[in-house]
This record gives structure tokens, sequence and C-alpha cells, in this order.
């Protein structure tokens, strides 16, 4: 996996979500929370190698205080760097919204 190939996109599905949860072994969610979930997080991030999503984070907030939800790395894909990724995406996103 060479640095080139990951792609973060401000998106995410509820297939991805559920794939990427199975895929470090937890328990699928019901696609209509997931759905809501995914519309009513203030940010959605999603890594996307080899055209597949290999990881997710997502966070909530309401413009001062922020709280990060998810972060799911598919195994394969773990101690790559990328869970740091997606979380300093979503830090320099929250960092460019919130007035101070």
């Amino acid at each position: 996996m060479n640095e080139i190939g990951i792609e973060i996109r401000d998106s995410l599905n509820v297939d991805e979500y559920n794939n990427l949860r199975k895929q470090v072994g937890w328990e699928p969610k019901n696609p209509i929370v997931v759905d809501k979930a995914i519309k009513n997080s203030t940010i959605v991030k999603k890594v996307i190698y080899d055209n597949c999503a290999v990881g997710m984070a997502r966070a909530i907030g309401d413009g001062m205080s922020y709280l990060l939800v998810d972060v799911v790395v598919n195994s394969k894909y773990q101690k790559k760097g990328i869970g740091k990724k997606l979380i300093n995406s979503i830090i320099d996103e929250i960092k460019g919204n919130t007035i101070a």
C-alpha cells in the first residue's frame, strides 16, 4: 500500500459503514439507524484505497464542541497511519469551521 493510492473523501454510505464494521469483527448496525446517524453527523470521512473504502471516521458537533464517534480501519490496513490521517482530517476541518 503506497501513500499515493490513498484518498480521503467527505462521504460515507450505509453499506461502507457496515462493511467496515464487519471487517474489524463488529456486528453491523441497522441500516435505517446508520443512515440517520450518517446524515446527522457533522463531519464524515472515508479513506479509499484501490477503489475500496478501507477506513472511516465520523464526528458530531454543534459549532463549539465536537465529539469523535467512530473511527474504523479495515484490519488489513491497520498500523499504516490511516486512522491518524482520518482523525487529523477531522481536526483540520473542525479548526477551519470553529469560530473562537
